[in-house]
């Protein structure tokens, strides 16, 4: 063997190829699509060793473990300071990841590996890491993942939920079940075209950036500057009264609110309104533009330059615009640069004298290219510790390991100072100091000519062009779509079930990376990978596949919130104008794992003792409050009792089986299955069985109860139906619903008890 090396250092990439397919067929069987199985076994033989070619040769192997591995890991896994290399949706070709090795690699020693030495690189990482990637790695990982992909109707309703805070129309789910994968895909399309959609999308990027710290009153407000925004309480100036209540003071706090918000959810709109309009996602960090709803812009004085869409029924003449109508507005004078230069981005992550912007360099690699500075390996913390040199950034080796990726992007925010105000570095008595690294990204300096006043500007356009992006961006939408964080890259010592799922999960999230690029940064595009992922859809898996695939996460708050609203037709409200797990001042929203952007910023969720009494204190009011109500609709306006009427039990009054009743107890509870669980299950199926084996184990207690007098054929005064549930006003005696004479209205109120609180409506 040694002879041989010697005498032929290129080795086939058949030999490493034979090796890696026999990885990847190794759980061959698992039906990643809805196609049949023979489809999927010919795509597993797709991806053999006579598809896979090219060559690597050992130099390069030497090569990479030399100037790479200490970055992207041995394996190329990646690292806190590198990305993954494995499933690499930016590398390209061999040609174009050589080109980039011997202008840009490694960090610290740009061009250090020339020509010969950058080629034999990128062979051996196309070759090790990325053999077959392009055309067949959704296929290698499907094979690899030995999964049960749910049915269609499933995704249709976890996915309309998730998106769109609904549940499917009848339409939706007839197109879903005729035609199958396609119909699937076309109505995320429409999902994804809606109000509600954007709420959510928000929402998402809301836990990274936490915006929502500046919601309440005035707080956005409170943090411009005057003397740059003069106008910023426009609403002070109006005279109104706010002394007594009445219409003037309800218009001064309406104002107020609307202004404030529009501030301080500004950097969540941008992403928004890039979004919605299909601009390239890169528009987050390079636009040259914010969006501020009418209200907003008047704050920041520049209401002129657009016009803003209208609301029917204004609160005020004076003011139709829609305070939910965002429109590009720009500054002037300032250098807009997308979120990177938004007023409550850069309060949100503040900087000091002595900090000099790098806190918000560390936010920035974090949020944007998904590298953590704090974990790049060094000798940190006791060689760090310098007495000695005047410039330890600049020249104890212990620091610049840090201190020559951080610095550079913390110069690029020097003109902007600790409460987020444009203030130009050049002007100022003191300038910027000089001991540290100046404007730059990587191993770029930013060129001084026509970029010193505006450098965030270059410094967004280079850090969308950097490959951390868009596996950053992935990232976060896989959290949020998901609930779950990426697996860990794998350290030494790990099983080989983890090592692969691993793999596979890169393969995977490298396909949607490759998709999310060449769809010109598309986020639908991206967001609608996720979802058609076996990691979205998997309702089953074996082996290692079990424990990574498949959505199972516990529904935050403000999802719960909206499906209750969305299944049962009403919110979780008790006696104030705000829901209990609504963010804006709900009771339940962190005592059930919410976050308030500003103290609490980790979402709690693995449930706990009061999580789970939360839940049964849900179930329990809920049901009472919502089954009299819906009762009182006709049938074909109901959402949760469409069959059956508040008498209808499964025995006659002599005792004998109504079979009619029986049949349409059933078919409400499959209907009821699937408006709570998303379940597509017929009268006879055991699900059902079982269900309506609860509500007869009910109803006949209920019956014993009646009878012995230990219950009063009157409904608890909470579950009674006194008010007009469209209009609030209370009804005559004789029609409201305060009788159960058979049990039937709190057999089917435990019922929904049951259903509110099963794992199957609290998890998605």
């Amino acid at each position: 063997m040694t002879d041989l090396i010697k005498k032929k250092p290129f080795l086939n990439i058949r030999m490493l190829a034979s090796v890696m397919v026999s990885l990847l067929l190794a759980a061959c069987g698992g039906e990643y699509s809805g196609d049949d199985q023979s489809q999927n076994e010919i795509a597993c033989a797709s991806v053999s060793a006579s598809s896979l070619q090219g060559s690597f040769s050992l130099e390069g192997q030497e090569l990479y473990g030399q100037q790479c591995a200490s970055c992207h890991g041995s394996s190329g896994y990646g690292t806190a300071s590198g990305t993954p290399l494995v499933g690499c949706a930016t590398c390209g070709d061999i040609e174009t990841l050589t080109d980039r090795i011997a202008t840009t690699m490694p960090i610290g020693g740009a061009a250090s590996c020339g020509l010969d030495c950058s080629t034999k690189t990128a062979e051996y990482i196309m070759a090790a890491f990325n053999s077959g990637f392009d055309t067949q790695s959704v296929a290698s990982s499907a094979c690899s993942l030995d999964v049960e992909i749910e049915a269609v109707s499933k995704t249709l309703y976890r996915s309309t939920l998730s998106l769109a805070g609904r549940t499917p129309s009848d339409a939706e789910l007839a197109q879903v079940e005729s035609e199958g994968e396609s119909g699937l895909s076309q109505t995320l399309d429409v999902l994804m075209e809606s109000d509600e959609f954007y709420t959510r999308l928000m929402e998402i990027f809301n836990d990274v950036l936490h915006q929502d710290k500046y919601l309440p009153r005035s707080e956005a407000l409170d943090l411009l500057d005057n003397t740059d925004y003069p106008e910023r309480r426009w609403y002070r100036e109006l005279g109104l009264d706010t002394s007594t209540s009445g219409h003037e003071r309800d218009l001064y706090y309406w104002l107020e609110n609307n202004i404030n918000d529009g501030v301080s959810q500004e950097g969540l709109r941008l992403i928004a309104h890039i979004v919605k309009n299909n601009r390239p996602f890169t528009e987050i960090l390079t636009a040259d533009y914010m969006v501020a709803n009418r209200y907003s812009a008047q704050a920041y004085g520049v209401q002129g330059q657009v016009a803003f869409d209208t609301l029917s029924d204004p609160m005020d003449e004076s003011y139709p615009e829609d305070p939910n109508d965002f429109r590009e507005v720009r500054i002037p004078g300032i250098p807009h640069a997308g979120l990177l230069t938004s007023s409550m981005f850069l309060n949100r992550f503040p900087t000091s004298a002595t900090n000099l912007n790098r806190h918000r360099s560390r936010k920035v690699y974090d949020i944007f290219l998904d590298t953590d500075i704090l974990a790049i390996k060094g000798d940190r913390p006791d060689e760090a510790i310098d007495l000695v040199s005047t410039t330890p950034t600049l020249t104890n080796p212990a620091c610049t390991g840090c201190h020559i990726v951080m610095d550079p992007v913390a110069s690029s925010f020097q003109n902007w100072d600790k409460e987020g105000r444009y203030r130009l570095s050049r002007l100022s008595s003191d300038g910027w100091p000089t001991d540290i690294l100046r404007q730059g990204f990587g191993i770029e300096r930013m060129p001084l000519s026509g970029n010193l006043d505006s450098s965030l500007q270059w410094l967004g356009k280079e850090m969308v062009k950097d490959p951390r992006f868009p596996k950053a961006m992935i990232k976060i939408l896989y959290k949020g779509l998901m609930g779950d964080d990426l697996l860990p890259v794998p350290t030494e010592g790990v099983s080989i079930d983890d090592e692969t799922a691993f793999k596979t999960q890169r393969y995977h999230l490298g396909a949607i990376e490759r998709a999310f690029i060449e769809s010109n940064y598309n986020l639908k595009t991206a967001i609608k990978g996720i979802i058609l992922s076996p990691y979205y859809r998997a309702s089953s898996g074996g082996g290692y596949s079990a424990d990574v695939v498949g959505s199972a996460r516990l529904l935050t708050p403000e999802m719960l919130d909206r499906k209750i609203e969305a299944v049962t037709g009403y919110r979780w409200m008790e006696n104030t104008s705000t829901a209990n797990l609504s963010k804006e001042g709900g009771d339940y929203n962190q005592l059930y794992g919410g976050i308030d952007s500003d103290s609490v910023t980790t979402r709690i969720t693995q449930p706990n003792g009061l999580m789970s009494s939360t839940q049964q204190l849900m179930a329990t009011q809920m049901s009472c409050n919502v089954a009299t109500k819906d009762l009182f609709y006709p049938r074909d306006q109901r959402k949760l009792f469409p069959f059956v009427a508040m008498d209808m039990a499964p025995l006659d009054a002599d005792g004998i089986t109504n079979e009619a009743a029986v049949s349409a107890i059933k078919k409400n509870i499959a209907h009821l299955h699937w408006s709570f669980f998303g379940e597509r299950v017929d009268e006879g199926s055991a699900q059902v069985s079982r269900t309506y084996d609860l509500f007869v184990d009910i109803w006949s207690r209920g019956q014993d109860l009646l009878e012995e007098g230990e219950v009063s054929t009157y409904l608890d005064w909470r579950c009674r139906l006194r008010y007009n549930p469209e209009t609030g006003e209370a009804f005559p005696g004789e029609e409201q619903i305060r009788l159960d004479e058979n049990y039937v209205i709190r057999s089917w109120t435990g019922v929904l008890t049951y259903m509110l609180a099963d794992y199957r409506f609290l998890y998605e």
